[in-house]
């Protein structure tokens, strides 16, 4: 993220592998007013700090898919 923040894109799309440690990079990219789009899973980040989440919301697919089979 930060190559891409350095090349001043004009948004950034990340599928982050990791939930934690990303609020200082995405300050970063809010700094340069680069909007952040978080896809697939979430993050342990301040919501402030990126547009939005792309994504499902898996806890609850897994309590309707339970629904369906008892």
């Amino acid at each position: 993220m930060r190559n891409f923040i350095t090349q001043k894109v004009d948004a950034i799309v990340i599928a982050p592998i990791g939930l934690h440690r990303l609020d200082q990079v995405l300050k970063d990219a809010k700094d340069a007013n680069i909007p952040v789009i978080i896809e697939d899973r979430t993050v342990d980040a301040d919501k402030s700090l990126y547009k939005c989440f792309i994504g499902s919301n898996f806890p609850k697919e897994g309590r309707d898919g339970r629904q369906l089979v008892d």
